[in-house]
């Protein structure tokens, strides 16, 4: 049976019970993976980037009820951590949820991977979603894409390279993006905005935004076009982060 399939029909049974915690939905990805890794089978890695979408759509979906949570979700606690005294309005508590997100690697499928840090990030991309919900609904669609994006580090394009450094420039970007944020300088502002301009000329070459083509770069293009609208927009001034 194809390891995609087989994921699947196993999370659809366990989705039913209703019973199972988030640890043991983790164990049984672990084997998947192991089963379907390119390093151990020897294949091109097809059927593990198959269990990583796979476990990717259940995860996003098991949050509605499926899965026992292994802690309460607060809202405000992510944000706090920060050191943020202020109030909470929608954008701070979005951008500083941001901050968490790339402060902490979970850009990384390496951080991402990690089982011990999995409730950790699961509180705060919860975190992002409900801050995003209540400031820009719409970035809700660009944050869960780019999230997800985070399970393709496996993929196969001529490009790989190219698309790479398309990546490591946005996050660059993403870093003078908080910077101006945090200090409000006009140098932070104009770096970040060189950045982003570089990416996004970089990740139109392999994500286009029309057509049929579907690219996982769409997703960082997507990001790349949403900070480039906020940077058009006063800056936060938090006078914490950097």
């Amino acid at each position: 049976m194809p390891a995609a399939a087989s994921l699947e029909t196993i999370m659809q049974k366990l989705a039913g019970t209703g019973s199972f915690s988030r640890e043991e939905l983790l164990s049984v990805y672990r084997i998947l993976c192991k089963n379907t890794h390119p390093d151990l089978t020897g294949k091109d890695g097809a059927d593990f980037i198959k269990v990583q979408e796979a476990f990717s759509r259940f995860r996003n979906n098991a949050g509605k009820g499926s899965l026992r949570p292994t802690a309460a979700f607060d809202p405000f606690k992510v944000i706090r951590e920060t050191g943020w005294k202020g109030g909470f309005q929608a954008k701070n508590s979005l951008y500083l949820g941001l901050y968490r997100y790339f402060l902490s690697g979970l850009h990384s499928y390496r951080i991402r991977s990690n089982q011990v840090l999995q409730e950790r990030n699961l509180q705060i991309i919860r975190t992002i979603l409900y801050w995003a919900e209540k400031y820009d609904k719409e970035f809700v669609r660009i944050f869960t894409n780019f999230n997800r994006s985070v399970f393709n580090h496996l993929r196969i394009s001529e490009h790989y390279r190219e698309e790479l450094k398309a990546r490591k420039i946005l996050l660059d970007g993403f870093y003078w993006f908080l910077h101006y944020q945090d200090t409000g300088r006009e140098s932070s502002r104009r770096i970040c905005l060189e950045k982003l301009n570089a990416s996004a000329f970089m990740l139109r070459l392999f994500s286009p935004l029309t057509g049929s083509v579907k690219s996982p770069c769409l997703a960082w293009m997507e990001l790349c076009l949403w900070l480039q609208q906020e940077l058009d927009k006063e800056p936060v001034g938090f006078h914490i982060l950097f």
